[in-house]
């Protein structure tokens, strides 16, 4: 008729397991907290104004089917939506171009992509390369060595971030 009188024991032990569920949601809580804060202070890559941040460091621009020259761009510097660099290696085959045949990087962020000039010394033989971020790669979507066009015949190309 009345309720049973609650015993010491079970009173304590239903204390502890509701503090156990308290300690373990407080440390879920606090560490989904941090995972949030530091994912808000590295820089959004989509955002134009970041984008050249997230560039920075070394990259490999290579067919994805194989063949064709190998470029590898080092972006060292970035302000704003512009960002630099310079050519670190150039190979074709078996010959390779001396970088130091190039001036510096210069690039530019506009919308999502990613416009680069890589003048030669010589005036003759620049490239020219437009990027667009996919995932932790680069999609080359223009790509110009001189006047020839290395998109042609459907080839596609893509950057690689080396370090």
């Amino acid at each position: 008729m009345f309720p049973r009188p609650i015993k010491p024991t079970s009173l304590r032990r239903n204390e502890m397991i509701a503090a156990v569920w308290l300690v373990v949601l407080l440390v879920v809580g606090c560490s989904r907290q941090v995972a949030v804060s530091e994912t808000a202070s590295r820089p959004v890559a989509h955002d134009p104004e970041s984008l050249p941040q997230w560039l920075l460091g070394r990259w490999e621009i290579a067919s994805a089917g194989g063949g064709g020259p190998m470029l590898s761009i080092a972006v060292d510097a970035a302000q704003g939506r512009s960002f630099s660099g310079r050519l670190t290696n150039f190979m074709s085959g078996d010959v390779g171009l001396d970088p130091a045949r190039f001036k510096r990087l210069q690039g530019e962020v506009q919308g999502p992509l990613m416009l680069v000039t890589i003048d030669s010394r010589d005036g003759r033989t620049g490239i020219h390369l437009v990027f667009r971020r996919v995932g932790t790669e680069l999609e080359v979507v223009e790509f110009a060595l001189g006047q020839e066009d290395m998109l042609a015949n459907d080839r596609r190309w893509l950057a690689r971030r080396v370090s």
